[in-house]
């Protein structure tokens, strides 16, 4: 195996001696992860957990560092639930205002409205992201 991997491209990724296959009588590290050399730069925190698997292998988890920039989430108004928005917005508005007198009452009930059409809208509007169309890499 030793001299396949040398002819090749490909890198060992197993950090340590945490055993890979567990049985009652035993256990070994026979499982490897394997990833192209430039590949291998982007993975880190590689480790075997205890998790149960449901099988004799233990799982192998890792995470990737991309240069890629993020897309971030965003929320499509018209997909809004309207009359659950205007329900939600009822409770947290509870009812009238109240006497607006000096400068502190308007702004507080003025925090009161923003506050409570952000949590009405982000309750009601789905958050989405961007999933991509490319298969994995």
């Amino acid at each position: 195996m030793l001299e396949y991997l040398i002819t090749t491209d490909l890198d060992i990724l197993n950090m340590g001696n945490s055993p890979t296959f567990v049985v009652s009588n035993g256990q070994q590290v026979i499982d490897i992860s394997l990833a192209s050399n430039d590949f291998t730069k982007q993975i880190i925190n590689w480790k075997v957990t205890d998790e149960e698997s449901l099988s004799d292998h233990r799982h192998i988890h890792f995470s990737l560092q991309s240069d890629c920039p993020q897309i971030p989430a965003w929320r499509n108004p018209r997909k809004t639930r309207w009359d659950s928005f205007k329900e939600d917005l009822r409770s947290r508005m509870g009812g009238c205002m109240t006497s607006l007198r000096t400068v502190k009452d308007v702004e507080r009930e003025v925090s009161v409205l923003q506050t409570s059409l952000v949590e009405s809208f982000t309750d009601n509007c789905k958050e989405r992201r961007k999933v991509s169309k490319r298969g994995a890499i």
